[in-house]
């Protein structure tokens, strides 16, 4: 029996902080054939600190001085995540968020999402792992700057509070921008596959 492969179009932060601009790629996505977009959901003064330096891709193309200016640019309202979800309702394509913080968990569950991705930045933050699974039923978890062994300790976490096999699933991801396609190791999926039955 073959299984329907699922299309996630990433928008991410690429929105560049302007609404029309993510109204805009929303549907392009959707004209593209994908079955979700995502965002990424999150309060920048509980991501990070002003001490934070910019990553050397980011230093390349802006002026700002630390993360957390960046982030600030970059983060969504709680308005603007709402009149979004309302906007794929409307266009006919499912709404995905990956979530960053406690409160960012809260809201995209009022918001009866249905399914939350967690970031790579995240797999070791253990009590979030825990909150989340509580939280939600079905989980997309993002393996980027991680090792099986940090992989396997969260995908227990996640699954001590009774997330099915078929609701937990694993992405490989490579959190080095532009990616070079020979660093991108898709055949770890086989071994996820394997060791976790996911």
């Amino acid at each position: 029996m073959k299984k329907k492969i699922v299309i996630i179009g990433e928008i991410g932060v690429n929105h560049n902080g302007k609404f029309s601009l993510l109204l805009k790629l929303a549907s392009t996505i959707k004209k593209a054939g994908a079955d979700y977009v995502k965002i990424e959901s999150y309060i920048s003064n509980k991501l990070c600190s002003n001490s934070a330096n910019l990553a050397p891709y980011q230093r390349k193309n802006n002026k700002l001085n630390s993360q957390l200016e960046l982030l600030k640019k970059f983060e969504l309202t709680k308005s603007q995540q709402k009149k979004f979800f309302l906007y794929c309702k409307k266009i006919k394509i499912k709404p995905l968020a990956s979530a960053f913080d406690y409160e960012s968990v809260d809201f995209l569950k009022q918001c009866k999402m249905n399914i939350i991705k967690i970031p790579s930045g995240e797999i070791n933050n253990l009590p979030f792992l825990e909150y989340v699974s509580k939280k939600f039923q079905k989980i997309i978890l993002s393996t980027g700057l991680s090792n099986l062994k940090e992989v396997s300790q969260a995908v227990k976490i996640l699954k001590k509070n009774k997330i099915r096999n078929k609701n937990l699933i694993l992405m490989q991801c490579n959190t080095s921008y532009p990616s070079n396609l020979e660093d991108s190791n898709l055949n770890v999926l086989s071994v996820f596959k394997k060791k976790f039955d996911l």
